[in-house]
This record gives structure tokens, sequence and C-alpha cells, in this order.
């Protein structure tokens, strides 16, 4: 049982490893900082740091969120076909 999951574990960070290491998502995430940023400035949330600074740590983090989303959806694809050929090397 604690095999499964350190595996799962272990395949995601490698996963995400590469994604983040690959740029995937370089320039979708940039495009998307643009509309996020303006989002949140304009909820007027106080005292914010310079614009070209949220701008930038928004990008990183739209970045990172979409490579960790798309490792899940990875693992668990991959997971989904050992199981389906698994399934079918026994039922055939």
């Amino acid at each position: 049982m604690y095999l499964k999951w350190m595996f799962r574990a272990g395949l995601f960070l490698f996963v995400g490893w590469l994604l983040v290491i690959g740029g995937v998502f370089r320039s979708l995430s940039y495009a998307l900082a643009w509309p996020y940023t303006n989002l949140l400035t304009s909820l007027g949330m106080g005292r914010l740091p310079d614009y070209s600074q949220r701008l930038e740590t928004n990008g990183i983090a739209i970045y990172f969120t979409l490579s960790a989303v798309l490792a899940v959806l990875l693992v668990a694809l991959l997971e989904w076909l050992v199981l389906y050929v698994i399934k079918d090397i026994r039922s055939g």
C-alpha cells in the first residue's frame, strides 16, 4: 500500500520536474498572468507590491500550478493505462 503511494508521489515529482524544466506552459502562463494580475488589482486588497513584480510572481505561480495539474493528470492516465493493460492480459 505504502509502496504504491510512494511510487505515485515519486512519479509525480519526476513528471512535474520534467514539465517545469521543459517549459511546456511558459507562454500560456505569462499570457494568463496579465488578466489574473489585473483581476487581483481590481479587487483592491490593500497595499500591493509593484505591478511588474506581481505580474512576474503571478506568471511563475500559474506556470507551476499548470505543470502540477498536468503532472497529476499524466500520472493518473499512466496508472489507468497500466491497469487496463493488466486487465486485458488477464482476460485474454
